[in-house]
């Protein structure tokens, strides 16, 4: 538990960073400086990449979190471990990209009038595939080495700075839109490069497989992890970003500008989980090879009620300044504007599960994470099929709250049945209590100033509000003791109880 709350906080506030410095790009400098069609374009090129790069790593990055307790050894520099799974993504590399684009109008739309920005700079899924694709070898490497902290700074900071750069040079028209792509690309290269020169200068840069280590028996588990991982890992990744092509399928780049801009207030909601899942994974691994279910469940408990909380702050925030986040991006986002309030609450629900996710990765049943981000994903493309067309883009946000909400109960249950693990406690309802009653009282507050001033004493009012209670009601100790410790006030430690 040690290492995951020291790299957890480390990790959320490096992720906070990375957070501002993506506010700054995706909600106040790409809106008023980008048309809404290259905006599109931007996050349609990610969203292929991603998918690309997911599938080429064949499910290699499950087996690092699975697998990797059987290769440590600094001694063997840890078996090769790491050249595998570069030769691995190299040939994954080799056959993905030849049959994308080989049935690449399947994939893409073909109709010039609709989309001739996406015809014009498709090319570039290529370079950002691979840029990809050798950052997710050494941040896996790195989190099974137990450093997440360098990939989280690399992708939340280094990465968005670059990006920050580049459109600020866009801004005082310093680069032209055709430079803008070029650069935004080479931003995606950075981070993987400095990853593995820093690999070589910590001496974990081996390039030599042990391949006398793989006996038969592990080679046949792990091509299983692999085999079921590659679907666990792609299906994840077309969930995340399945909407955004559905929405150039069925509307426009310009709706997908909109859905991405409005998309990623909602997606602030998880931001505090991430440093908890990346460490966490490896740390369960360890445990369930010396069958520490106590240790398991008590990951499970404290981080679900954990992220609950915070979870819910957030989406507090949001809810509260909606109208203020219309008048920062503009009114020709309001099309938008209930993506906000469900791709919000799909994310609360997410949190509320915890590390569910890498629970299911790390046990003996990891195969049917496989059929559940497959059922995911199913649910997705049906629910887009029928929302998109009534709805538009809030359909689209509908159709993942809705096919969250059953996958998400799906795999609570399937933990309680299997392995006798369940998150929730009655407490675990009191942060929705609390924020339904602020969310009521701060409706009666006026607009005071302009929507910056509203902003920050809207959400400091209601953070306070929720703090209180959050305390008094003792409904995580971690959080209570996090939050004492910032404050260290002696009318706060008056609060503290004992644990429940």
């Amino acid at each position: 538990m040690g290492i995951i709350q020291k790299q957890s906080i480390n990790g959320l506030m490096i992720t906070y960073l990375g957070v501002i410095l993506g506010f700054i790009t995706t909600a106040w400098i790409m809106p008023k400086y980008l048309a809404e069609d290259e905006i599109g374009l931007l996050r349609v090129i990610v969203s292929y990449s991603t998918l690309l790069a997911q599938f080429a790593g064949l499910g290699f990055s499950i087996v690092a979190v699975r697998m990797f307790p059987y290769f440590r050894d600094p001694g063997t520099h840890h078996h090769g471990f790491l050249a595998l799974f570069f030769l691995v993504s190299i040939i994954g590399f080799l056959v993905v990209m030849p049959v994308f684009y080989l049935y690449q109008h399947f994939f893409m739309s073909t109709d010039f009038e609709k989309t001739p920005l996406l015809n014009d700079y498709f090319y570039w899924v290529t370079p950002i595939t691979i840029f990809i694709l050798i950052y997710n070898i050494a941040d896996s490497y790195y989190k099974a080495i137990l450093n997440s902290i360098i990939g989280t700074v690399q992708k939340e900071v280094i990465q968005r700075v670059l990006i920050l750069v580049v459109l600020i040079l866009f801004t005082i028209r310093f680069l032209n839109f055709r430079e803008l792509v070029f650069f935004y690309a080479l931003a995606f290269g950075f981070p993987p490069i400095w990853m593995f020169y820093k690999l070589w200068k910590e001496n974990e840069l081996h390039i030599k497989p042990d391949f006398k280590f793989l006996n038969p028996g592990l080679k046949k588990q792990m091509i299983s992890v692999a085999f079921f991982g590659m679907i666990t890992s792609f299906s994840g990744i077309l969930v995340l970003n399945l909407d955004i092509i559905m929405i150039e399928r069925f509307l426009t780049l310009t709706d997908v500008g909109i859905y991405t801009i409005t998309f990623f207030f909602g997606t602030l909601i998880l931001v505090p989980s991430r440093p908890v899942t990346r460490i966490s994974s490896i740390i369960l691994a360890e445990s369930f090879k010396k069958n520490d279910i106590h240790d398991i469940e008590l990951i499970y408990k404290k981080s679900s009620i954990n992220l609950t909380i915070i979870g819910v702050w957030v989406y507090l925030g949001l809810l509260v300044n909606m109208e203020n986040i219309m008048s920062l991006i503009g009114e020709s986002y309001r099309p938008g504007l209930m993506v906000i309030v469900f791709i919000g609450l799909a994310n609360v629900v997410e949190m509320t599960t915890g590390v569910a996710n890498q629970i299911i990765f790390s046990s003996s049943h990891y195969k049917y994470s496989s059929h559940f981000i497959v059922l995911l994903t199913i649910l997705i493309i049906i629910t887009n099929f029928i929302f998109i067309p009534i709805w538009g883009l809030m359909g689209a946000a509908f159709a993942a709250l809705v096919s969250k909400f059953i996958y998400h109960s799906i795999k609570i249950a399937f933990l309680k049945f299997k392995m006798g693990l369940y998150p929730y406690k009655l407490a675990t309802l009191l942060p929705f209590i609390i924020a339904a009653l602020i969310y009521y009282l701060q409706s009666y507050l006026p607009k005071v100033g302009s929507f910056y001033t509203d902003i920050i004493i809207r959400s400091l009012l209601v953070s306070v509000l929720f703090i209180i209670p959050v305390l008094y009601f003792n409904i995580s100790s971690d959080a209570n003791q996090w939050i004492l410790s910032l404050f260290k006030a002696p009318f706060l430690k008056n609060l503290r109880r004992k644990n429940r």
